[in-house]
Order: C-alpha cells, then structure tokens, then sequence
C-alpha cells in the first residue's frame, strides 16, 4: 500500500500536519515507547497474539519518533508475515538499499504530502523551509529531504 491510499482511507480531514498516532490507532496498531539495550535500535514492528505492535525508542526526539512510526506503519500496512519482527537502526535506515528507500520515500509522503506541500508552497506562498517544517510537524533536514525528492529544490 502507498502512503498516498492510506491518507485518502485514513486522514479524510486533509489538514497538516499528519498525525501517525492518529493513523496507528485507526488500524489498531499500538504503539509503545521503549528502551531499547541498543541505543542505534529507533524502531520495531512485529504482532503479538496477532495484535500489531509498534515499539518506537524512547530517546530519541519527537520528530524522529514520528518518523519511525510512519516507517513502522510502512512495515504494517505492506506486510502479510506475521511471524517477522522487523528491527530498524538509524544506520539500516540511513543505507541505500531498495527497501530502506520504499521505506522513507513511505514514510516522507505520509508525512508530507506533495498535496500538503503544494498548498503551503503556492496558496499559503510560505517558502521558507522553518515555518514550513513548523506547518507540517517535521524537521527541517526531513522537509528539505522531501522537497528534493519532489524535484521542488
């Protein structure tokens, strides 16, 4: 599933920013901070008793945890095994392999948009990357990211 199908199913208000919270708990996903023993450990999906759970660690800041969690419902929403524990590191999802790349550009669009971007860029006429960061709930880094994947910087 992309992110674009789990915002039109999920997040009918069409306001930013998006909340992934918001979209785990209308899936019944649940979500747990945790302490993971290694520190390079930002997230984990598996299920148990068939329920899906979404660890997220606890030390991390608020716009990485909801980074992680939209890459997390990545694994949920394109997962059927639900025997596999899926572990990410920082240096995993910083890596250049395919899935590490359908995993970001996921997790990028559930949390900006292009729709969302377009609005603040052309209606709004907010070019400038911190308050457009603000607008949308992201880093600055996250947003400049996405706007070069959109070919819009």
């Amino acid at each position: 599933m992309k992110a674009i199908d789990v915002l039109y199913k999920d997040w009918k208000n069409k306001s930013y920013p998006v909340d992934p919270y918001q979209i785990a708990f209308m899936n019944n996903v649940e979500v747990r901070l945790c302490i993971f023993k290694d520190s390079d450990l930002w997230g984990k999906f598996f299920y148990e008793n068939n329920n899906p759970i979404i660890c997220i660690n606890g030390k991390i800041t608020q716009y990485q945890k909801k980074a992680i969690l939209a890459a997390e419902l990545c694994r949920f929403f394109n997962n059927k095994d639900k025997t596999k524990v899926f572990e990410d590191t920082y240096s995993y999802l910083c890596s250049e392999e395919l899935d590490v790349k359908e995993i970001n550009d996921f997790s990028f669009s559930l949390l900006m948009p292009r729709e969302f971007i377009e609005e603040i860029l052309y209606n709004k006429q907010i070019s400038d990357l911190t308050e457009m960061a603000k607008l949308l709930a992201v880093s600055k880094k996250s947003l400049s990211w996405r706007l070069q994947r959109l070919k819009i910087i």
